[in-house]
């Protein structure tokens, strides 16, 4: 976690710099709860069996967002239920899981994409300077992902990737996320978060999404993520 003196490159709304600071705030709490995972933007569950519903209703009151992941979608309208509120909204995704056999595929797909003259395939280094970061978030918000905050992109609650592609001037154009948040102790121990996945708006339509579908459908999957706010 960053020390307090440090800038911690929170960035998005009003709203959003708010949860991302509650959620830094926390961190202590979720390095020592297994079954909490650190998301940098929200703390979430992967446990819920084992830590039980008044968790995450804490969780959701100190800082206005839960995420509750691996909820099996037959349980998802019964979760629903004991929490539902006028004043909260439940959204839902799919993620998808697989093991080192996708993890080399993948790669295939990757290393079999050609990029234009100049273009880079990188990683962020963990003293990036500021300015990179910033660059990164304003990238994630043109494309409508919620910015991630910088300390979290630089590996200090979790190990983190961080992937950048830029243009033959240097400019970042799309970057994914890769996060090894789950506790030691969680049920999903060993599992790396893959996501966050950006393409400013001005270098769409050039095969980026048609790499990423290319990936996705040699995963296996898919389970459930549920967001409470």
């Amino acid at each position: 976690m960053a020390e307090d003196h440090e800038d911690k490159e929170f960035r998005g709304s009003l709203a959003q710099r708010a949860l991302q600071r509650a959620v830094w705030a926390r961190g202590w709490e979720v390095a020592e709860t297994p079954g909490l995972f650190h998301g940098g933007r929200l703390i979430g569950v992967d446990d819920l069996a084992g830590l039980g519903d008044d968790v995450v209703l804490k969780i959701f009151e100190a800082t206005g967002a839960v995420i509750v992941k691996f909820l099996d979608a037959a349980a998802e309208a019964d979760f629903i239920a004991r929490f539902e509120a006028p004043e909260r909204r439940f959204t839902a995704w799919d993620v998808f899981m697989g093991g080192a056999a996708v993890r080399k595929a993948a790669a295939r797909v990757v290393k079999g994409h050609k990029l234009s003259d100049g273009w880079r395939l990188s990683t962020l280094e963990a003293e990036a300077a500021p300015e990179t970061i910033t660059a990164i978030q304003a990238v994630q918000e043109a494309s409508g992902v919620a910015p991630v905050p910088g300390y979290y992109q630089r590996g200090r609650a979790v190990p983190a990737v961080v992937s950048l592609l830029t243009d033959d001037a240097g400019a970042i154009i799309a970057t994914a996320q890769a996060y090894q948040r789950h506790h030691a102790e969680s049920p999903w121990a060993g599992h790396i978060f893959a996501g966050m996945v950006a393409v400013h708006p001005d270098h769409r339509r050039l095969g980026f999404g048609t790499l990423y579908q290319s990936a996705k459908t040699i995963i296996d999957g898919p389970n459930r993520v549920a967001r409470w706010t």
